[in-house]
Parts: structure tokens; sequence; C-alpha cells
């Protein structure tokens, strides 16, 4: 159900109620939003409002792992008084707050720690943004996003060539499989499942109206001739609850951060979760590298501050078919490749429903007339999409843009 609080938590928070206790569901997806959006002084807040509203017994999981690590160093760095001490750990512990705690006054004192007011320094976010570039399938993207969808390619058509996919020389096949035919044709069964059914699109925390987005412009933006669509990270929430219905026979889309590190290699993380499949046969281990898989790339890409929007189509039915196709081959050919791409696309539409933009930033070098099905679509409806267009011209004062 949904749980309004005042201006505690947005209306798009939802929450499961059992006996009485609410628990943020499903908290492991959320985490990652509810940390975007807040920091752990902001959930302490909203934990006390929640409760007070509505005289829950409990509230559970509304602390991420990011927060459990800054309470356990508040725990560790701060003489706290016995009842204080004991609050904090309990939520480590639990993960919950209680009624019977009487947490509006713990909270109080809680927040005025020097050391949690320290490291509790995330940045928060209301909105993500999306660049978009007509210079190629023009008409494809606007009619995507006129229709309020988003479109999901496969990484084949990222920009950059090596991000989630993987370019595996015969000689590392063959080294993995251990020489053997049977063990070649298995090592390219899982590299097919794992990799040829992902989906995803990408956005950005950079505000496009501050000129620190200036490479997002400049790389996906067409040079200021494209534009950039803002969404609100709650309205993400409701549908990312929506589409995680266990009735809904539909893959799970999936939004997490980017993880970035130093040294990514894949072909570890491929040849762990490969043996590990060859040796059982499991396929949860085909999901354990799609997962990483998808969201870690080099630390070099830090500056985009990325988000990616995601689902993989994987399931056993589709595994069976394409065990049948591949029949023990270990050389894919374009007829044998063209069989596994039907199968795929049988099962997968590519424009998903999304969710309706705030706002529809033009760059500088935007044509409104060449843009008009985007003028027409952000004016036609009930609620209004405002339209901002950035001028070329920089305030150095406030780090923005002027705007047109």
């Amino acid at each position: 159900m949904k749980l309004i609080t005042h201006t505690a938590i947005p209306d798009s928070t939802m929450f499961k109620i059992v006996n009485n206790c609410y628990s943020l569901y499903p908290a492991t997806m959320l985490h990652n939003l509810t940390d975007l959006r807040y920091n752990l002084r902001d959930k302490f807040n909203i934990a006390n409002n929640i409760i007070h509203v509505t005289k829950c017994s409990h509230i559970k999981d509304l602390f991420s792992p990011r927060d459990m690590n800054i309470i356990q160093q508040t725990i560790e760095r701060t003489a706290l008084s016995n009842p204080i001490d004991k609050f904090l750990k309990k939520i480590l512990s639990d993960n919950m707050i209680s009624y019977n705690d009487q947490p509006g006054s713990m909270i109080m004192e809680i927040l005025k720690i020097p050391v949690l007011e320290e490291i509790d320094n995330n940045e928060t976010y209301t909105y993500f943004y999306k660049w978009l570039s007509f210079a190629n399938k023009k008409n494809e993207k606007i009619s995507t996003l006129i229709k309020n969808e988003i479109y999901m390619p496969f990484p084949i058509e990222f920009n950059d060539r090596f991000d989630c996919q993987l370019h595996l020389h015969p000689s590392f096949i063959t080294q993995l499989a251990g020489g053997s035919e049977l063990g070649a044709s298995k090592v390219k069964f899982f590299q097919v499942l794992a990799t040829e059914f992902i989906v995803a699109t990408s956005f950005s925390l950079h505000n496009p109206h501050k000129i620190d987005s200036l490479h997002m412009w400049g790389l996906y933006g067409n040079r200021g001739a494209g534009i950039a669509v803002a969404y609100a990270l709650d309205d993400l929430i409701t549908l990312l609850i929506a589409n995680h219905n266990p009735k809904l026979n539909t893959p799970p889309l999936m939004f997490a951060n980017i993880k970035y590190v130093n040294n990514y290699n894949p072909g570890e993380i491929f040849t762990q979760c490969c043996n590990n499949y060859i040796n059982t046969n499991n396929t949860k281990y085909v999901k354990d590298f799609w997962l990483d898989f998808t969201i870690t790339k080099s630390q070099v890409w830090e500056h985009e501050k990325e988000l990616r929007f995601f689902s993989n189509i994987f399931n056993d039915k589709i595994a069976q078919k394409i065990s049948e196709a591949i029949k023990g081959e270990t050389h894919l050919g374009p007829e044998k490749f063209s069989q596994i791409t039907e199968i795929r696309d049988t099962y997968l539409n590519k424009s998903i429903p999304f969710i309706l933009p705030k706002e529809f930033i033009f760059g500088w070098e935007a044509s409104m007339n060449e843009l008009s099905d985007i003028v027409n679509f952000a004016n036609k409806g009930t609620i209004k999409i405002p339209i901002t267009i950035l001028d070329k011209h920089i305030n150095y004062e406030t780090n923005q843009f002027y705007l047109n």
C-alpha cells in the first residue's frame, strides 16, 4: 500500500505491512534509490515520522548497507550513552526501530552527534537524466520518447563497444574448456546465456544545467544539438515496485548505480562463474555473472555518475531452447547465431513503458523546429512538461548555462 507521511517520504515509497509492522519492500532493490534520495539523518527522521503518523509497532529494512556502515563508525568513534548505544546496536542487528523504543527522543539525540554529521555526507538527488543525440535513429528515438517509453538497446549498440560485451579470444575459450570439444561447447553456451540476453540503458546524476555536465553534452548530447531529459527518482520507485509484482509474467526491471573499480577484469569473473556452471550445470551462475557484469565498469568512467536501468530475459526455458540450437557446437557461425538471436527476439520487447519526464532540456545547438514532435508532446497533456533551452554562454559565478 502507499504510505503518505506528509513531507517525510515521497508518496511513491511503498511498505509491506504485516502485523502492524511496516517494512520497506523490496528492500534490496529500493536501497539503491533511497541512498540516492536521502542520507542517514534523513532516514532517521523518516522512521520517526512514519511511526508517529501510523502508530505502527515497528519499521523494518529502511536502512541500507551504506547506512549500517555509518552507524557502525558512529558507535566506534563516539562515547555514547547506554540507551543510544543500545538503540543503534539494535538497528545494526535487526534493521528495525520499534514504537516502544520511544524513537523520537532517541533520534533527536542521535542527530546531534558530531561524528554522524561528519561522515554522513553523501550527496543526495531528486532527479536523474538521460541525454539523447538525434544524429542517428532520430525518428525512432523521438517516437519512443513521445510514446512515454524508454528504449533498451543491446550492449552491441552502446558507444563503448566493451561495455557489457565480452570479446573472448578462441585461445581463452580453449584454455577454459581444458582443450575438450564438450568443454568448449559449454563455455560458448555459458557466454551466450550470460551476455546475449542483456538489454540496458544508461542515465546520469549530472545536472544538464551545470557546466560539470559538459562532457555529457559532448559525448551523448551531440555537442549541444541534442537534449537531456529529466526524470524523478520518486517516480522510478513507483515503476520498479509495480514491475516487481511476481504475478506479472515479465522479466524483472532493475536499476543500479554503476560500480567503478580499478583494473576491472571481467575475464576473471567469467572464468569463476563459468567453471562453477560447468561443474554443476546450475544456471544460477549465469545470473551471478551477468548481474555483476552489467553494473561494473572501469574507474576511468567514474566521471559520468552513471545509473543503469537493465533487464535480462534469461530463464531456464530459454536456456533449454538455446541448448537445443547450439547442439554441442563449439564455433557459432552466422547461421547458428542468427537462430539464437531469433529465439532471443521472440521473448524481448526493447521499448518499454517508462515514467513521465519532468523536464526537457534543449542543448544550445538544438533545433526546436526539427524536434517539434517533442515540443508538441510536452504541451499536449493535462500535465505540461517544462521545456528549457540552454544558451551557449556560461555563468561562471553559478557554474551554470544561461537560459535562452
